[in-house]
C-alpha cells in the first residue's frame, strides 16, 4: 500500500481553545457501553425490560387511577384499585422512592456495573491505550471524570431519570396543587441529591475494580468477589459473632441505604437502627471513597517518554 507524503500540513484551529477530554471519553464509552449490552439482542431486551418494567408498571397505574378517579361510572374500579394497595406502591414519597433505588433497581445497577464499568480502564491497560489518552492535553482528572461519567449515565439512565419522570407525572396529573406541588418538589431535589449519591458511590466502587485489573473479566469478577466477600461473608460473619448493630458499618449497602434514607426522609428505614448515628455511615462512606480515588490517582497516571 503506498503513502504518499503529504510534507507539512498547517494547522488552521485555535491553539488556546480548551479540549474537552471528559466530554470524548463520556461520548464514546456511551457508545461502546451500549453495544456490549445489546451485542446479543436478546439479552438486551430482556435487560431493558428488567430496567425500565417497574418504572412503566407504576406509570400505567398512576394513569389508569387517575382516569377511573375522573370518570364517576369507574367509581367501584378506583375504589376497588385503592383497596388493592396498588396506588400506595406506586405514588412517589420517600419510601417508594428509596426502595425503587435500593431494591428494584439495585440487581439491574449491579448487572450494569458488570457489562459495562468492568472494562472502562481495564480495557484501556490491557491494550496501552493509557499513554494514548494521557498525552496531552487529556489530562488524568478529565480521563477519570470521563469514565466516572460514563457509569454514571447509564445507572442514572434507570434510576434518577424515572423517579424524576414519575415526580413530574404525579404533578400534572395533580393538577399541580399547591400542596402537592410543594412536596414533589421537595421530594424531586431529595432524591436528586440521593440518586447522586448512589450513582456516584457505585460508579466510583467499579471504576476503581476496573483500574486494578488488566481485563474486563477480571475486573468483572474483582467487582463481584468484593460485593460477595464484603457484603456475605465478613458483614454476615461480624454479625453472628458480635450480634450488635453497628457491625452492620462494615456493609457498602447498608451504610448507603441509611444515607440516602436520611436525604430522603425515610424515617421508616431510619428508624431500624436508632442507636446508629447517620454520621457514622457518611464517615464510613467517604472512607471508601477516598480509598477508591487514592487508588485511582495510583493507577492511571501518565508516562514520561526520555529519548
Amino acid at each position: 500500500m503506498v503513502i504518499h507524503d503529504r510534507s507539512y500540513a498547517r494547522w488552521d484551529g485555535e491553539r488556546d481553545r480548551p479540549v474537552r477530554g471528559a466530554w470524548v471519553i463520556l461520548d464514546r464509552g456511551v457508545t461502546t457501553g451500549l453495544s456490549q449490552i445489546f451485542k446479543r439482542k436478546f439479552f438486551g431486551q430482556i435487560l431493558s425490560f428488567a430496567a425500565f418494567g417497574p418504572f412503566l408498571f407504576a406509570l400505567g397505574m398512576l394513569y389508569l387511577a387517575f382516569f377511573f378517579q375522573a370518570n364517576p361510572e369507574y367509581a367501584e374500579f378506583a375504589q376497588g384499585l385503592g383497596e388493592s394497595g396498588l396506588i400506595e406502591i406506586v405514588t412517589p414519597n420517600a419510601d417508594n422512592i428509596w426502595g425503587y433505588f435500593l431494591v428494584v433497581q439495585l440487581w439491574v445497577c449491579l448487572v450494569l456495573c458488570v457489562l459495562v464499568g468492568s472494562s472502562l480502564v481495564a480495557e484501556d491497560r490491557r491494550i496501552n491505550a493509557l499513554e494514548l489518552y494521557l498525552s496531552r492535553p487529556v489530562t488524568v482528572l478529565q480521563y477519570i471524570l470521563g469514565k466516572l461519567s460514563v457509569m454514571a449515565t447509564f445507572l442514572a439512565l434507570v434510576t434518577v431519570l424515572p423517579v424524576g419522570l414519575i415526580l413530574l407525572v404525579q404533578a400534572f396529573l395533580t393538577g399541580f396543587e399547591p400542596e402537592e406541588f410543594a412536596r414533589l418538589v421537595d421530594l424531586a431535589w431529595r432524591s436528586i441529591l440521593a440518586g447522586g449519591l448512589f450513582v456516584g458511590m457505585l460508579s466510583l466502587l467499579v471504576v476503581t475494580a476496573s483500574a486494578l485489573a488488566s481485563r474486563a473479566r477480571n475486573a468483572a469478577i474483582l467487582w463481584i468477589g468484593f460485593l460477595v466477600i464484603l457484603e456475605g461473608l465478613v458483614t454476615n460473619q461480624l454479625r453472628d459473632e458480635f450480634l450488635t448493630p453497628a457491625v452492620n458499618l462494615t456493609s457498602i449497602h447498608f451504610n448507603l441505604g441509611r444515607c440516602m434514607a436520611s436525604i430522603l426522609g425515610n424515617e421508616t428505614e431510619l428508624a431500624l437502627y436508632p442507636d446508629l448515628p447517620v454520621s457514622w455511615s457518611g464517615a464510613v462512606l467517604a472512607g471508601w471513597g477516598l480509598l477508591c480515588t487514592v487508588l485511582l490517582l495510583r493507577k492511571v497516571r501518565p508516562v514520561e517518554v526520555v529519548a
